[in-house]
């Protein structure tokens, strides 16, 4: 059985795990230069990073922005994915949302993996349009 464990932390303390999941999945295997993977939001998000058997594995953020809430940067290393992590990585960020009083999330999902959110109760809402040169639409959900 796989020992999986979620830490969740503020900011850029203890950021750095967080940091090379990121790395390797959005810079070195979908091209994203790293000027546009980190930004400002880092340094005000709580980042939650999932652990399989003490190795990190996946993370996502979560941040507010003028009024809203978003989810970003989810992200599971390749050669973890299609064990679910992914779906388990967004229940725990909602629910870590709704348990610090957020009410709506939204989120830029790539537009390949749209069904992934869907699949868990988010919305489209307006055009697909490009980030980081890849196709993206915007999604929310109620909590």
């Amino acid at each position: 059985m796989d020992d999986l464990k979620i830490e969740i932390i503020y900011g850029l303390e203890g950021f750095e795990k967080a940091k090379e999941i990121r790395y390797r999945v959005f810079v070195q295997e979908q091209s994203v230069p790293q000027e546009l993977e980190w930004d400002s939001f880092d340094k005000i998000a709580h980042h939650l990073i999932l652990y399989l058997n003490n190795t990190p594995v996946g993370t996502a953020r979560l941040f507010t922005k003028e009024n809203r809430s978003y989810i970003g940067r989810v992200a599971v290393l390749k050669e973890y994915r299609g064990r679910g992590y992914g779906r388990i990585i967004m229940k725990a960020i909602m629910e870590y949302a709704k348990n610090i009083g957020m009410k709506r999330i939204y989120l830029h999902s790539q537009t390949y993996i749209k069904d992934f959110y869907k699949k868990l109760g988010y919305k489209e809402i307006g055009e697909e349009f490009i980030e980081a040169g890849i196709p993206h639409i915007e999604m929310f959900i109620d909590l």
